[in-house]
């Protein structure tokens, strides 16, 4: 059997406006550059591509925006969804766009899942929303969400969510295939960038698609800007595509019917690990992890 998607990460360049740029010209100009992006994946003929955390809003200075001013209602006349469902369409793709949005009247830093038809298919709401964000008026949602696609079965976590395993497993455990982990990678260093999403991927056996922003090629990157390195690791670790620093699109082939084989584990012989791993966890043993700590 063979279960083939190609699949494609985003990074687009890491804002660098000014502080009498308007709101209205900061999104106008990040979802330009976006569109221009999605396109290029498009022509990749990829079935599913992943933008970057609060694409439309990242760089606009929150101290003279607030988020009620920056979130865009979800759906609504003249929103990202417009745009993007024209692509969406033109190239037979699913499009995942993470923005700062008003759902049903809540903020929400929300991943939209676009079809290839250009509906709204679905919408995740960041879970574990940073003490600022929540501050600020945003609302974290409460549900790790999976989506049956046309050709297999996805997860997303947004920034915040990777920092705690949990995240990843549950989705796993509800039979995701490929987490999509939209983000602004700036605090973590790479070291621990690199050894977190391989271990996402090894201790659930599935794949792993990091979406986040880099830096021009006319600029030289220097230690403490953003770190980028948007790409996609594979169940057993590897990294087989990635952009580094820069800006560009992230794409592989992706087969969903070929499991990660492990030697002389649980039993002897080769096994198909996340087989194995699901059928052999004990959850009656693993009560702390729903306990809330004082």
């Amino acid at each position: 059997m063979s279960r083939k998607v190609t699949v494609s990460s985003i990074q687009l360049p890491a804002p660098d406006y000014s502080e009498d740029t308007s709101l209205e010209q900061i999104k106008k100009k990040n979802l330009e550059k976006a569109l221009k992006w999605v396109k290029i994946a498009g022509e990749r003929r990829s079935d599913i591509v992943c933008l970057g955390e609060i694409f439309t809003t990242l760089g606009i200075n929150n101290d003279r925006y607030d988020y009620n001013q920056q979130a865009e209602d979800i759906p609504g006349p003249g929103s990202v969804l417009e745009e993007l469902s024209q692509i969406a369409r033109q190239y037979e793709m699913y499009i995942i766009a993470p923005v700062l949005g008003r759902c049903e009247g809540i903020i929400r830093n929300v991943a939209l899942v676009i079809d290839r038809g250009g509906r709204l298919f679905g919408q995740y709401y960041k879970v574990h929303c940073t003490r600022e964000e929540r501050n600020k008026g945003v609302v974290p949602g409460d549900e790790f969400n999976v989506f049956n696609l046309d050709f297999g079965r996805i997860g997303i976590m947004i920034c915040y969510d990777n920092s705690f395993p949990e995240s990843a497993r549950v989705l796993a455990l509800k039979g995701a295939e490929i987490i999509f982990w939209p983000h602004i990678q700036i605090g973590w260093g790479e070291v621990a960038w690199e050894a977190i999403l391989r271990s996402r991927a090894i201790d659930n056996g599935i794949y792993l698609v990091s979406s986040s922003y880099g830096v021009p090629d006319e600029k030289a990157w220097r230690p403490g800007m953003i770190q980028g390195r948007s790409g996609i690791v594979c169940p057993d670790g590897l990294i087989i595509s990635e952009m580094g620093y820069r800006i560009g699109v992230a794409t592989a082939e992706l087969d969903l019917d070929k499991p990660r084989i492990i030697g002389d584990l649980t039993l002897p012989g080769d096994r198909d690990f996340k087989k194995d791993m699901l059928a052999d966890r004990r959850p009656e043993t693993y009560k702390k992890i729903s306990e809330k700590n004082n």
